[in-house]
């Protein structure tokens, strides 16, 4: 029987692909066919290239950039542990401390640069925080980090979104296989089964956020009922928390990245509209057996005892319930996910690194131990 082989697409073969040979074909094309060709029009700090990877069943999107130190997460590592961390000491609430971390943090993002840390080749990129994908098994992952590595030697090759959660065995082939596990966040995961193994409380807790649905001025419509408005309106809720509250480092969506994973069905959207008007939004990437909400907002400016984002939640989780997947429910407010029968989880990017220069390979294993060693512990214990 003759070996698969590992094949290659770019924007110029896109249109040469066989969708209907890989997992979620159909998804891939609608969602990849206008980013390919540019994705500064739709996410307005991602500057990169995507191409595509191949192998069996298997059809990954992956990026390739080089410096874009202004880039998203998403794409670069560097906004990921040195632009975002110093973003985040303020939290820490100690002027002295978040001084002298900046300046640590400072001193290592220029010794980051020198070792050239953001050429790297993001391996199932879709230019979202939360990344799905199908199963893949060890000799498919070594097959797949084999060709990458030939065809960019000098690049880091790193496969996002690895997590206990939802790939427990993938992660075990990456560490066999001499991949790094480089922390990026701390997410939280529930299953189609939560009702089940709920605890008393946390059936209480969900029954009241269903409660709030049947408040009178509260309605819930679904991806066929949204107008141009209520779209448009989608980006503003978006803006809203992900940007405006939270980090201008996330991925910004456009308008059009709206209307296009509307009109194409990648993402599948749910509003809340509140007197009228749309308040709350979801839209939800399924992938075979599991969900995402890459775009998720709500009215900040509006009483928090309405519950927007509770109600929001509750209809997302009860969605994965009806539907039979396992929903990521990203990072971030972990006590409040927690409350509702989640499980938290380490969330990793695994990287090869063994091709590169000593100093390279030097740098992100002691970025990996570090982080491994102090900052999941502090998450994991806080909840964060």
């Amino acid at each position: 029987m003759k070996e698969s082989e590992v094949l290659f697409y770019d924007k110029e073969s896109f249109e040469e692909i066989d969708w209907k040979k890989y997992d979620e074909g159909e998804l891939l094309r609608n969602y990849f066919s206008p980013l390919v060709k540019g994705t500064r029009h739709f996410v307005a700090n991602v500057i990169t290239d995507i191409r595509f990877v191949a192998l069996d069943h298997l059809l990954l999107p992956y990026t390739i950039n080089q410096e874009e130190y202004e880039n998203s997460y998403v794409c670069s590592p560097y906004n990921h542990y040195i632009t975002y961390t110093k973003e985040e000491l303020r939290m820490l609430q100690n002027p002295p401390l978040e001084k002298i971390l900046g300046m640590v943090v400072s001193g290592i993002g220029i010794f980051s640069k020198k070792i050239e840390m953001n050429r790297v080749v993001y391996v199932n990129n879709w230019l979202i925080s939360t990344n799905l994908f199908s199963q893949a098994s060890k000799e498919q992952i070594r097959k797949i980090k084999e060709a990458l590595v030939k065809k960019y030697p000098n690049h880091l090759i790193g496969f996002r979104s690895v997590n206990d959660g939802l790939y427990e065995e993938m992660k075990r082939h990456f560490v066999h296989l001499g991949f790094q596990l480089l922390p990026s966040r701390y997410v939280y995961i529930s299953g189609p089964d939560l009702l089940e193994k709920a605890t008393k409380k946390t059936r209480n807790t969900l029954g009241r956020d269903r409660k709030l649905l049947n408040q009178e001025d509260v309605e819930v419509i679904h991806h066929e009922d949204f107008s141009k408005e209520d779209l448009e309106r989608a980006k503003d809720l978006y803006d809203m928390l992900y940007l405006e509250k939270y980090s201008y480092n996330n991925p910004q969506f456009s308008q059009d990245y709206i209307f296009h994973t509307h009109r194409s069905k990648s993402l599948t959207y749910v509003g809340i509209r509140y007197k009228g008007k749309l308040e709350g939004v979801f839209g939800s990437m399924i992938y075979q057996d599991k969900m995402a909400n890459p775009v998720l907002g709500y009215n900040t400016a509006l009483p928090i005892e309405i519950g927007l984002y509770r109600m929001l939640r509750y209809l997302a989780v009860n969605e994965s319930i009806v539907h039979q997947r396992m929903y990521h429910q990203s990072a971030g407010v972990g006590r409040f996910k927690y409350d509702r029968g989640a499980t938290g989880y380490p969330e990793y990017t695994a990287i090869f690194v063994e091709h590169l220069a000593f100093k390279k390979r030097f740098f992100w294993r002691t970025l990996s131990s570090l982080l491994n060693r102090f900052a999941v512990k502090i998450i994991e214990k806080k909840r964060l």
